[in-house]
């Protein structure tokens, strides 16, 4: 053991027992020089407990404690067996006669009276250490005891009433958390905030007793949702508590609702409370508060979840959607590509004939066959549009709100003439708001919006309305057009744009909303669609806003035949070339018709020629290598494409190959006269005429 710790063990301990702070430093300052060790406490309860830790030698306490007195602690202290020889000495500011005697009979060896002589103090002390016992004159203990008892038993009553008090505290703390448990436990983040707290905030109301619960949220701005309390609360409380109505205060507390560092709004709540209830009442309507701020955040959270799933699942739709498209659209592609070749050859054909044959009943066949044909190329246009990937006519700045107007003119007889003569009557409106132009083709534009019109008019079979509704959203132009037909269930509207499907039997072809998603897509834009079984659908186009504005060339009108020119025809399919060649000798020109790009090169360099035209895919050198080693021998010299992928070639990037002109298969006569026409032009005028025609 150490010098200091032997010191120790040899100072007496004091333990005194007083509620004041600035008392206590002052025994401790006097006592400790004086060779005491001095422990302090600063409430009965804490006296009590201390001295049963560790006995001290001697106990000072003061008699006006609270919640329990010096009197209660006494008692105490000599009802301990090992505490109940223990001096203990009053020091107490009670100066009234009868208080020393007072604190005699109540257990105490001695009184010192406040305020404390600093200079008597540590020699008290060690008198009461060495056996001093201050005892009450004979005959007086009676009457003292007496009003000891009065006091204890007084005192006994108070602490009686303030358990049941406390009691009755307890057991509605109790109801109200058992109903605070029913109400969240029931709250669901799936809830949307609104309706979140309409659920909520009644059950809540009940259990906290309030007259009135209000939450008001930031986010939304002006989200504020109010209950009313439906019971008498002071009768309730009463009931409760084991009180009376009286003394009841009206108060209104408002709390901020903060979860992960943000304030999403304020809870108030109005309150009629008892005395002595609002500081507990305020500290349970925080931890609610609390509670409330985590559901609306989660709901919150929740809701920002479902959105970016919402966005997410659109966003794998359109993928998947292109993908499907773009397979199919190479499939397709290819099938039109050699429907191209076999209508050219129809075609070309059938009006070669139609030059030779003066016969006005072979004629009319011909034409039959002819038109028959254009038909078939219509159809094969309808599969190019929803494959074609790149434009392949130049843009220009479209007035989509003209565009629009415009539509319902030249679609007029459908939707009222045709319609009414059926007795179905259709109502078109237009809601059109003003927005900037868009960069894309119109004809092609109007085509899609008049697919969509069509679409909707034969969803409406006993007529209805079709809204045209324009805005600008997120830096593009939108066009919805709804219509109130019967909708579409979800199955069919994901299929809505899948090529060759459809809902019309034998009546459609499933290429009109094919058709829309690929000019759609084609422009840069979007396309989508909402319906509902018997709501009717709204289909919505997005396009992005005009830039650079280009110039619109138009077509030239169709000429005749022009003078005399040298072809030089290239193409591995022998009808094709055959056709070509056989069209433009009935002109009178001079034609050399080559099956590969090697054979056109030997011939080009052997001749002079004022046209090439040559066929894209071919084996060995491609069209696109015919032209480039076209114009590096002759410049000036015009080359023209003859392609079934005329759909996946655009201007741009057939000059860059060196390629004036393009004629899409299936071709007819006016196209060669129209291109013979520009290429001489081009050319710088003809060559000399020769009768040579090659194969």
């Amino acid at each position: 053991m150490t010098t200091m710790a032997r010191r120790d063990a040899k100072r007496p301990t004091i333990l005194y027992i007083e509620d004041n702070p600035e008392n206590r430093m002052l025994v401790r300052s006097v006592l400790t020089p004086a060779g005491y060790t001095v422990h302090d406490a600063e409430d009965g309860l804490a006296g009590i407990e201390a001295a049963l830790r560790e006995p001290p030698a001697l106990i000072l306490l003061d008699i006006n404690l609270p919640t329990i007195d010096g009197y209660e602690v006494v008692a105490v202290l000599r009802s301990l067996p090992q505490l109940a020889n223990t001096p203990v000495v009053a020091v107490t500011a009670y100066t009234m006669p009868g208080d020393r005697q007072r604190t005699l009979v109540a257990g105490c060896d001695g009184y010192i009276q406040k305020p404390i002589d600093v200079d008597e103090l540590p020699k008290q002390i060690a008198e009461f250490l060495h056996g001093k016992r201050e005892r009450l004159a004979q005959g007086e203990e009676g009457v003292f005891l007496r009003e000891l008892n009065q006091h204890l038993v007084y005192r006994l009553l108070q602490r009686v009433e303030e358990l049941k008090r406390v009691n009755g505290q307890f057991i509605r703390r109790a109801s109200q958390l058992e109903a605070l448990h029913t109400a969240m436990r029931d709250v669901t983040s799936e809830l949307d905030q609104r309706t979140l707290l309409e659920q909520l905030l009644p059950a809540l109301g009940r259990a906290l007793g309030t007259r009135r619960l209000t939450v008001e949220l930031t986010e939304p701005e002006g989200l504020r949702v109010e209950v009313e309390g439906t019971e008498p609360v002071p009768s309730l409380l009463a009931t409760a508590t084991g009180t009376e109505a009286q003394g009841w205060t009206d108060v209104e507390w408002r709390t901020t609702l903060t979860a992960r560092g943000h304030d999403l709004g304020v809870m108030s709540a109005r309150y009629v409370l008892p005395p002595g209830a609002a500081g507990e009442e305020e500290q349970l309507l925080k931890i609610v508060a609390n509670q409330v701020a985590t559901c609306i955040e989660n709901s919150r959270l929740y809701e920002r979840m479902k959105a970016a799933l919402r966005t997410v699942e659109e966003s794998q739709r359109r993928i998947v959607q292109g993908e499907r498209l773009r397979a199919l659209g190479e499939m397709a592609g290819g099938v039109a590509h050699d429907f191209n070749n076999i209508l050219a050859i129809i075609i070309a054909r059938a009006e070669v004939l139609s030059v030779s044959v003066d016969d006005p009943t072979v004629q009319r066949q011909i034409d039959v066959i002819v038109r028959a044909a254009l038909d078939g190329t219509q159809t094969v246009k309808r599969i190019q549009e929803f494959t074609r990937i790149r434009r392949a006519r130049d843009f220009q700045v479209v007035d989509l709100n003209q565009l629009i107007v415009e539509l319902r003119e030249l679609t007029r007889s459908r939707w009222k003439d045709e319609a009414e003569a059926k007795g179905i009557r259709y109502e078109l409106r237009l809601e059109t708001a003003p927005v900037p132009a868009v960069q894309g083709n119109p004809s092609e534009i109007r085509e899609a919006l008049t697919n969509i019109l069509f679409n909707a008019l034969d969803a409406m079979p006993a007529g209805g309305t079709v809204t045209f509704i324009t805005g600008v959203e997120e830096g593009r132009v939108v066009c919805s057009i709804a219509d109130t037909g019967i909708g579409m269930p979800d199955d069919v509207r994901q299929r809505v744009f899948d090529p060759f499907f459809t809902t019309k039997g034998e009546r459609g072809t499933g290429l009109g909303l094919s058709v829309v998603y690929g000019i759609v897509t084609r422009h840069g834009g979007e396309v989508d669609v909402r319906s509902k079984v018997g709501a009717g659908s709204t289909f919505t186009l997005r396009l992005p806003i005009s830039k650079t504005p280009d110039v619109v060339v138009g077509i030239a009108p169709t000429p005749g035949p022009c003078e005399r020119a040298r072809v030089l025809i290239v193409d591995d399919e022998p009808e094709v070339r055959a056709a070509l060649r056989d069209l433009l000798v009935r002109d009178g020109h001079s034609v050399v018709a080559c099956t590969d790009g090697e054979s056109a090169l030997e011939a080009f360099d052997s001749d002079q020629f004022d046209l090439v035209i040559t066929d894209l895919g071919m084996a060995g050198l491609s069209g696109w290598d015919v032209a480039r080693l076209i114009k590096e021998r002759a410049p000036r010299t015009p080359v023209a494409m003859v392609t079934g992928w005329s759909d996946r070639i655009d201007s741009d990037e057939a000059e860059r190959h060196g390629v004036e002109h393009v004629i899409a298969k299936p071709f007819r006569r006016d196209d060669l006269r129209r291109v013979l026409a520009a290429a001489t032009s081009l050319g710088g005028g003809l060559r000399p005429p020769s009768d040579a025609t090659r194969a």
